[in-house]
């Protein structure tokens, strides 16, 4: 199944199979392409979800920046859609319908995270998962400080 023969279902699905996989290389073509199933939010919620927290932040935060500043990629390169390809359009929607994305926000936010845009939040949300699963502080580290300059709640965080 070619990229452009997927169902809104399908390329959800493929999403959120690329994030578990560690591999989230090809979100930006699949936003290019399906614009109107991956809102900027929505992608994040998905990263956050089925991203393991284990993942090497240097591997996915140059995919947030193309996520979130709308670069114009060419759509035309090959995504491998095996993994969704011989899923029926009805049980695909079947799955979405069940998918339980995180928030970007976590319930016990403070007020000023709260109103942060949603890349300000889904970091600061990323940092306590990395911390509470993994203890790995390099890795909280590695996926603030590319946004450092640009976020001052970052900063002040």
């Amino acid at each position: 199944m070619a990229l452009e023969e997927l169902s809104d279902a399908h390329a959800i699905l493929l999403a959120t199979h690329f994030c578990a996989a560690g591999n989230v290389a090809d979100l930006p073509i699949l936003q290019a392409r399906y614009p109107h199933c991956f809102p900027v939010e929505r992608l994040l919620r998905i990263i956050l979800t089925f991203l393991p927290e284990s993942t090497e932040p240097s591997l996915y935060t140059s995919v947030l920046q193309e996520l979130t500043n709308s670069f114009n990629l060419p759509s035309d390169r090959l995504i491998n859609t095996s993994a969704v390809q011989d899923l029926s359009e009805s049980l695909a929607r079947k799955r979405v319908r069940k998918l339980r994305l995180r928030p970007l926000q976590r319930p016990d936010e403070e007020d000023e995270i709260a109103s942060a845009d949603p890349l300000t939040q889904f970091l600061i949300h990323r940092a306590h998962l990395i911390d509470s699963e993994t203890a790995l502080q390099p890795l909280i580290l590695e996926l603030i400080v590319p946004f450092y300059e640009k976020s001052p709640l970052i900063r002040t965080w």
